[in-house]
C-alpha cells in the first residue's frame, strides 16, 4: 500500500483506498469462493481435454485422428484432473460456509497446493516394475488430493465449531 493511500472501512470485502489527490480506488480481493470454484473447474476441464482430446474433437481439428498419443496424458493430464477434482470438492463444500472458514482453508491451500505440485511432478510417471513397483504420478496425485480434502474438511469442522462457539 502506498504511503499516501489511506485505507477506508468497507463492508463489501473489497479494499478501498483514498489516494493523495482525494480519489478513491477500490481493490477487489481475487481470492473469493466463486473464483476458487472457477479455477478448480478450469483445471478439471483442462485435465479432461488433455486426457481425452479425441472425444472432444481436438484431434479432428488438428487433422490427425491419433493425436491422443502425442498429448502429455500421464505427465500433465491425469494429475491435473485428479487434483482439480479434489480442490473442486473442497471449494463447493466451502461455498456454504462463512467467509472466515473459507479464509482458514485458503491459508492452508496457499502452502499445500505448491507443495503437492512439487511432490507430484518429482514422482516418476511410471514405475517400470513388473510385480512390485513404487508410486506413480497418478497414485501420488490421488494421495495428495485426498489428503487435501481430508485436512480441509477437518479444518472446516474445527473452524466452524470455533465460530459457532464464539457466537
Amino acid at each position: 500500500m502506498p504511503r499516501h493511500a489511506v485505507p477506508l472501512a468497507d463492508t463489501t470485502g473489497a479494499r478501498a483506498l483514498r489516494q493523495k489527490d482525494g480519489k478513491i480506488r477500490v481493490m477487489k480481493n481475487i481470492a473469493t469462493k466463486r473464483n476458487a470454484i472457477l479455477v478448480a473447474l478450469i483445471g478439471a476441464l483442462s485435465g479432461y481435454a488433455i486426457i481425452f482430446p479425441d472425444q472432444l474433437g481436438i484431434c479432428y481439428l488438428m487433422g490427425d485422428t491419433t493425436c491422443h498419443y502425442s498429448f502429455p496424458v500421464f505427465t500433465l493430464g491425469e494429475p491435473l484432473l485428479n487434483f482439480s477434482l479434489c480442490i473442486l470438492v473442497v471449494t463447493i463444500a466451502l461455498y456454504f460456509f462463512r467467509d472466515e472458514v473459507f479464509r482458514a482453508c485458503l491459508r492452508f491451500a496457499y502452502w499445500w497446493i505448491p507443495f503437492s505440485v512439487l511432490v507430484i511432478f518429482l514422482t516418476p510417471t511410471t514405475n517400470h516394475a513388473w510385480a512390485i513397483g513404487g508410486p506413480t504420478r497418478e497414485i501420488i496425485s490421488w494421495l495428495m488430493g485426498g489428503l487435501f480434502v481430508a485436512i480441509s474438511l477437518f479444518l472446516i469442522a474445527i473452524k466452524s465449531w470455533q465460530l459457532r462457539k464464539k457466537g
